[in-house]
């Protein structure tokens, strides 16, 4: 955060969140639910309101209102711990996941909220995934206007039982206030087919509902203003110092499909040294990411040795 300023409970807070080492957090679909399902109980328990946020792949934003700076801390420190404790059972990692401090700032006035929502929503865009906010799952935009934006509309009378046993679940769990896991997420994705898992996935973001669209909504007028203004400008955001890069993230898309496909993503922080070096010259080819990329992908230093920081 670069500058101090009175919490203001009916400003919009600008969180940006990168990783531990500024390298790869997100690698799959898991990883985003089991982040997104989390943030949307933690949101619900400290009375938090998210307008608007952005799943990418070293860093999260989020356009958040709270009443008390305490109450903004203790949403975001909750999320960190309990995502952490998943991902590091699931990766073999230990520590926290996210830097110590995440970047902070405040918006005041209507011109800077919906500057900022506008920043957020883009973020996919800016970084070369889409054309357009609503075309890209993570960027949260395309629920607003669909419960099914990537996906046909599932059938109740005609749904396999594999799906509707899934489905069930996460109502279940949603209403309780529980957060999927690991564990619901491999076995669920274990018995659908590939159109269900995407019929899943949108029923877990809807389910869960993290962005309040409405209240994003109200900056705007109508949603549909929204939409004319996040397709016609970026929005932007000059009070917080973001790990910037010039890099489109479709080197990370591609390096994570690589890594999917070639089967190593579930050990990719325990392989050899030998073996990652093997891999990495293996992909760095074929996903047309920049060296600088690749070391975020694999958490590796300049000279191609695992980034101490990372055990931290």
């Amino acid at each position: 955060m670069r500058r101090k300023h009175t919490f203001r409970p009916s400003a919009v807070q600008h969180i940006y969140q990168r990783s531990l080492d500024k390298g790869v957090i997100f690698y799959s679909t898991s990883d985003r639910l089991v982040y997104y399902t989390i943030s949307s109980v933690k949101a619900k328990k400290w009375h938090v309101r998210v307008s608007a946020a952005a799943i990418m792949y070293t860093h999260l934003h989020q356009s958040a209102e709270a009443e008390s700076l305490v109450e903004l801390r203790g949403y975001l420190h909750d999320v960190g711990t309990s995502f952490s404790k998943q991902y590091n059972a699931r990766y073999g990692r230990v520590g926290r996941r996210f830097a110590r401090r995440p970047g902070r700032s405040q918006k005041v006035s209507l011109k800077e909220k919906r500057s900022n929502l506008i920043y957020v929503y883009n973020n996919h865009v800016e970084k070369g995934l889409c054309r357009r906010a609503v075309e890209e799952r993570w960027s949260l935009l395309a629920y607003a206007f669909s419960d099914h934006p990537f996906s046909p509309p599932i059938q109740q009378r005609s749904m396999s039982r594999a799906l509707a046993r899934a489905t069930k679940l996460v109502v279940r769990r949603a209403a309780a206030g529980k957060p999927l896991d690991y564990g619901d997420l491999d076995a669920i994705s274990s018995r659908l087919d590939a159109v269900e898992w995407q019929q899943f996935i949108d029923f877990v973001i809807v389910k869960y509902a993290l962005v309040d669209y409405g209240r994003a909504e109200s900056y705007f007028g109508t949603m549909e203003n929204l939409l004319v203004a996040v397709d016609s400008t970026t929005g932007g955001e000059y009070d917080i110092a973001e790990d910037y890069s010039r890099d489109a993230d479709t080197g990370y898309r591609n390096l994570a499909r690589a890594a999917q496909d070639g089967g190593y993503l579930s050990h990719i922080f325990s392989m050899s040294e030998e073996r990652r070096n093997e891999v990495v010259r293996d992909v760095v080819h074929l996903s047309l990411a920049s060296p600088h990329q690749v070391r975020k992908f694999f958490h590796l230093g300049k000279d191609g040795t695992a980034e101490d920081c990372f055990f931290a």
